[in-house]
C-alpha cells in the first residue's frame, strides 16, 4: 500500500516513523542484550544525565516524535544542557560544540535513522575515536530505548490520522495494539511526569501543546 503524501497530525505536522507488530518485535529482541546497559544508564547513572538526555531528544527528533521530544526538551533543560547546545541537537555545528558529546549525538542519530542497522563508517570510526565499547554500548542503549517509544507514540498518532480518513501506517493491528498499551500506562505516566517535572498535568498539557505548535514553553523561553 502507496501513500500519495505523508499523513499529518491534527497540528499539520507529518507523522514520523511508525511500527508494524514484526518492526515493534524485532526492536524489543534487540533490547534484550542491551537492557543491562539501559539498567547501568538509568539505574546507576554510568552516563552523564545531560548527555543522555540529549541523545534522548536527539533520537526523538530522528523518530519525529512529538510527545518525546517535548518531554527531553523539558529534561535536558533540567539536567544542564544549555540553549545553545539543545538548538545544536538540530543541526550541530562541530566547531562550536563538545566533540566527544557531539560524536556521541551524531553516532544516536545515525542508529535512530539506519534503524539500528549497518552505519556509515565514518560514523562508527569517529565514536570509537570518542568513546569506548561500553561508552558505545550505553548510547544504543539510550537510543534503542527511545526509537521503541518514540515509534509506539508515532502508531498511536497513525491511529488518529485513520479514524481521521488518513491512514499514515500499514498495521492497524499495529496502531490498535500499541495504542490500547499505551492509554493502559496513561494513568500512570502522567502523574510520574507531573511529580519528576513538578507541574500540573494541565501545565504539561497546556506545554505540550505551545510546543507541537513549534513555540517553547515559557520557562524554556526564560532560561
Amino acid at each position: 500500500m502507496l501513500f500519495t503524501k505523508k499523513p499529518a497530525r491534527a497540528g499539520g505536522k507529518p507523522i514520523g516513523k511508525t511500527y508494524t507488530l514484526r518492526q515493534l518485535a524485532a526492536a524489543l529482541v534487540r533490547f534484550i542484550p542491551l537492557a543491562p546497559r539501559a539498567g547501568l544508564v538509568w539505574g546507576l547513572h554510568r552516563m552523564d544525565p545531560s548527555l543522555r538526555e540529549q541523545v534522548m531528544l536527539t533520537v526523538a527528533r530522528a523518530n519525529g516524535c512529538r510527545y518525546c521530544s517535548y518531554i527531553h526538551q523539558e529534561w535536558a533543560i533540567r539536567t544542564g544542557a544549555s540553549d545553545d547546545e539543545i538548538a545544536q541537537l538540530e543541526g550541530t555545528d562541530p566547531a562550536d560544540f563538545d566533540r566527544g558529546r557531539w560524536s556521541a549525538l551524531v553516532y544516536a542519530r545515525s542508529l535512530a535513522e539506519n534503524d539500528f542497522g549497518t552505519l556509515p563508517a565514518e560514523i562508527v570510526a569517529d565514536t570509537a575515536r570518542h568513546h569506548d565499547a561500553g561508552e558505545r554500548r550505553n548510547i544504543e542503549a539510550v537510543a534503542l530505548v527511545m526509537t521503541i517509544v518514540n515509534r509506539s507514540a508515532n502508531t498511536m498518532d497513525a491511529l488518529l490520522c485513520r479514524l481521521r480518513g488518513e491512514p499514515a501506517s500499514q498495521s492497524l493491528a499495529a496502531e490498535l495494539i500499541i495504542t490500547a498499551g499505551l492509554l493502559t500506562l496513561g494513568p500512570l505516566l502522567v502523574p510520574a511526569l507531573s511529580l519528576i517535572l513538578r507541574k500540573s498535568p494541565l501545565r504539561l498539557l497546556r506545554e505540550f501543546r505551545v510546543f507541537t505548535a513549534g513555540q517553547a514553553p515559557d520557562d524554556a523561553q526564560a532560561a
